[in-house]
């Protein structure tokens, strides 16, 4: 009988574009030791398609905080992980999109 992994859902960060947070959850994503111990389910927080728009308010960000959420709670309804790793944002727009995901 094979043993029932417990589910992960990771809210994270992942290039495009790249930087230093895409690049961490890029290896988390690449993890063959996650993926052998845990159902995994990933989500991006995206909010910006270039290294230019990070910083800048557009609308655009509104409606990817929208999809986001989205993602999360069909996420959390029929997934149903038993932990979540989520990469939180310090300053910001972003700090306060994370607060509310949270």
């Amino acid at each position: 009988m094979p043993i029932k992994k417990e589910r992960v859902l990771f809210i994270l960060h992942y290039s495009p574009p790249v930087h230093g947070a895409s690049k961490v959850g890029d290896t988390i994503i690449k993890s063959q030791l996650l993926t052998k111990h845990f159902d995994t389910k990933f989500i991006k927080i995206k909010s910006s398609q270039k290294l230019d728009e990070i910083g800048h308010f557009s609308l655009s960000k509104i409606l990817y905080f929208f999809e986001l959420c989205l993602k999360v709670c069909y996420s959390l309804i029929f997934f149903r992980p038993k932990i979540i790793y989520l990469t939180a944002s310090p300053l910001g727009f972003a700090f306060y999109r994370d607060l509310l995901v949270v």
